[in-house]
């Protein structure tokens, strides 16, 4: 991937924010493959304001394999769930997003969040089962999922499948963003 005539090596799974307002180019040599999701968000009035005032932070590109981002642990999950934050809370305003990674038998609880509209891609062998109120949806690799706004859902993975998908949260305001730091307890804080 080329950004700014800088270029990027994607090898493996990997989170990449193009800077505000530049393009980009990817390129694929001949036999391989490349599973790509690609994000683009309507930014209104209160975004724009909070991008300017801070513009240094969106023009900087954003690159890292999914290792190193930075874990978190929930108390809706497991302790023995690999959370990783892909892309921390105020990194595109009113958006995050992450990944669950675990063996089954394993569940992320029943929860719900009024506040922000979310997507399950899943991720490599992923084989679980996603429940939303009263609907219940397989998730697999490469399968996209939404997760009604303010459903009470939960995740779960039998023995012997794999719990491995992307968490994508779209958030209603500014203001609501701040439940990621409430709930999520990064590595880099004190649990």
């Amino acid at each position: 991937m080329t950004v700014e005539e800088k270029e990027i090596r994607i090898n493996g799974e990997y989170i990449i924010r193009v800077p505000y307002g530049e393009s980009y180019r990817i390129s694929v040599p001949a036999g391989d493959e490349l599973y790509l999701l690609r994000t683009r968000k309507q930014l209104d009035e209160k975004d724009k304001t909070v991008i300017s005032e801070d513009m240094g932070s969106y023009i900087a590109g954003y690159a890292k394999s999914f290792a190193e981002c930075a874990t978190y642990s929930e108390d809706i999950k497991s302790a023995k769930t690999t959370n990783r934050m892909l892309l921390d809370e105020g990194s595109v305003p009113r958006f995050c997003m992450g990944t669950v990674e675990t063996a089954g038998p394993d569940k992320v609880d029943f929860h719900d969040h009024p506040m922000l509209d979310q997507l399950f891609l899943g991720l490599k062998g992923c084989r679980c089962k996603c429940v939303a109120d009263r609907a219940e949806e397989g998730l697999t690799e490469n399968t996209l999922l939404h997760v009604p706004l303010g459903s009470n859902h939960a995740v779960q993975a039998a023995e012997g499948d794999r719990m491995y998908y992307a968490w994508l949260d779209f958030f209603l305001t500014l203001e609501d963003q701040e439940y990621m730091s409430r709930q999520h307890k990064t590595d880099r804080q004190e649990k």
